[in-house]
């Protein structure tokens, strides 16, 4: 029995550093980009304190996330971590900013849509973990359509009957429809020379499951469309 629990421990520590791991690698990606911007704007002679210090704080916002990553893990098991009221915009927009550096990059349009301001009650953190890892699936599925020349990412965020649906869609090749079943099961992954682990997605439905009492859903439309439903609650 002791050994089960301890393997089981084990278990869950190693999973947690993977998407640890997995949700660090954007972030660091985004300051690596970050500072790269600063050395040749310095090399060019284009420094200026204003720009200096508006890519510090991005810098810093950033670190800042990686930091409240560790946090949001380590307590993932603790049934009694902290929930607070928050605008689920103001998820979409970290989500955006954190990605928008390699976004731009590689030259990817996104627009975020949103009919009003939904409160809920909940993890922020989580469910901004959950849109860059979606907002990243879509960019590297971009990244496959070379013959793409307008490569874009829609947000939609609304309410449907008692659901907020958030919607994330990309203009690419889409999922293959014998693939829709499987690319939320764990380590696996559609690009075969991918980075990641295949996590990505199952950590996603994972979160938006038990910290959420949501569910995702995938299909195609002119291109890859990921729905967040989450139910609405009283908090």
């Amino acid at each position: 029995m002791k050994n089960d629990i301890e393997r089981e421990r084990l278990a869950t520590i190693g999973e947690m550093m993977g998407n640890i791991s997995h949700q660090w690698k954007q972030p660091l990606n985004n300051i690596s980009l970050l500072v790269l911007n600063i050395d040749n704007t310095y090399r060019k002679g284009n420094m200026t304190l204003e720009y200096m210090q508006d890519k510090v704080e991005a810098i810093e916002d950033t670190i800042e996330y990686m930091s409240q990553t560790i946090e949001d893990f380590s307590d993932y098991l603790n049934p009694h971590r902290q929930k607070n009221k928050f605008y689920l915009s103001d998820s979409v927009e970290k989500a955006m900013e954190l990605t928008m550096p390699s976004l731009m990059k590689s030259k990817i349009d996104i627009i975020f849509y949103d009919e009003d301001d939904y409160q809920f009650y909940g993890r922020k953190n989580e469910l901004t973990q959950v849109l860059i890892i979606l907002i990243n699936n879509a960019k590297d599925a971009l990244l496959k359509d070379t013959k793409n020349q307008a490569k874009s990412i829609n947000i939609i965020l609304e309410q449907v009957d008692k659901n907020f649906i958030l919607t994330i869609q990309d203009n690419g090749l889409g999922v293959p429809t014998e693939l829709c079943n499987k690319i939320f099961e764990p380590y696996f992954s559609t690009n075969e020379q991918t980075k990641g682990r295949g996590l990505g997605l199952y950590m996603s439905k994972k979160i938006i499951a038990e910290g959420f009492n949501g569910k995702i859903e995938v299909s195609n439309d002119n291109g890859a469309v990921f729905k967040l439903i989450i139910p609405e609650n009283i908090g």
